[in-house]
């Protein structure tokens, strides 16, 4: 068969299974598995598949119509225009999140100490510490996640992007067992989906690992932990950004507002316009 006939099988059959962007998916895939760029499945649609290569492409279609994440089949995601693996023991890296770095380097920038050490709450796949120790080349980063799982994948990201000298995974309950007041900047992007909608979210998001998505009641119940923890964790003058929920606004200002260690909190807006990131700093002792 034709890398042509091969794009327009799965080009139908995802249209028809109501996937959106089909077209891209599938030239994603069959770049993928016949090790070419995308472009190249445009230009070269005449040559001929092997019969290998159709068989595993047919399958990642199979699995793609069960509504299987594309990043998942594939086993990487781009973020900050860089590759990043992924498997269904991590959360795939989104662009939400890459707004919430922005606002982060953002700070950084303003920030009038130097910023030495980086501790990213929930790792998962390690995008948002590898992205911070790329762009903030002095800092060390440590990467936290209580998934042994989720850490393999990090490190297998920290070691892709050569950054084992400067990023390093600990495995633990979020901020027990770091070391208190010795981070410059925390970051987070904790579960912070109600418990009570999980069920109603896309057939893919249901596909990725619940613990990093299900935040109780709220959404709240992890970030009601990160919040008690910080206080101990951030020195004085330290900053902590952490993705929330859009609908979470009010719920995560009165939290971090009932600490008296906090100051300068806000919650900033995502390029929707919707809440998406909270931002606080610790109260500077002179």
């Amino acid at each position: 068969m034709l890398i042509s006939e091969l794009y327009k099988h799965g080009v139908k059959l995802l249209n028809d299974a109501g996937i959106a962007d089909s077209e891209l998916e599938v030239s994603l895939l069959l770049a993928h598995f016949l090790q070419k760029s995308r472009t190249y499945i445009y230009l070269f649609g005449s040559e001929t598949v092997s019969e290998n290569s159709r068989t595993k492409f047919e399958n990642s279609l199979a699995k793609r119509l069960e509504r299987f994440p594309l990043a998942y089949i594939i086993g990487e995601q781009e973020f900050w225009s860089l590759p990043f693996t992924v498997s269904p023991d991590v959360l795939i890296p989104r662009p939400e999140t890459e707004q919430m770095l922005e606002m982060v380097l953002s700070a950084v920038q303003d920030y009038p100490c130097k910023v030495e050490n980086i501790l990213d709450l929930g790792t998962g796949s390690g995008a948002i510490a590898i992205v911070l120790a790329k762009e903030i080349e002095q800092a060390s980063v440590v990467a936290i996640d209580r998934s042994m799982a989720a850490l393999k994948i990090a490190q297998t990201n920290i070691l892709r992007h050569g950054l084992s000298n400067r990023v390093h995974c600990l495995c633990s309950d979020w901020g027990r067992s770091v070391a208190p007041l010795k981070w410059d900047l925390i970051v987070s992007n904790p579960p912070y989906i109600a418990g009570d909608v999980m069920d109603d979210l896309e057939p893919e998001v249901q596909k990725e690992p619940g613990s990093a998505l299900d935040g109780g009641i709220h959404g709240m119940e992890t970030i009601q932990v990160l919040a008690s923890q910080l206080q101990k964790l951030l020195k004085p003058g330290g900053w902590f950004f952490m993705e929330i929920g859009y609908d979470q606004e009010q719920y995560v200002l009165d939290l971090f507002h009932s600490f008296s260690c906090f100051e300068k909190i806000r919650v900033r807006k995502d390029h929707a316009g919707l809440a998406r990131v909270l931002q606080a700093q610790k109260v500077n002792i002179r």
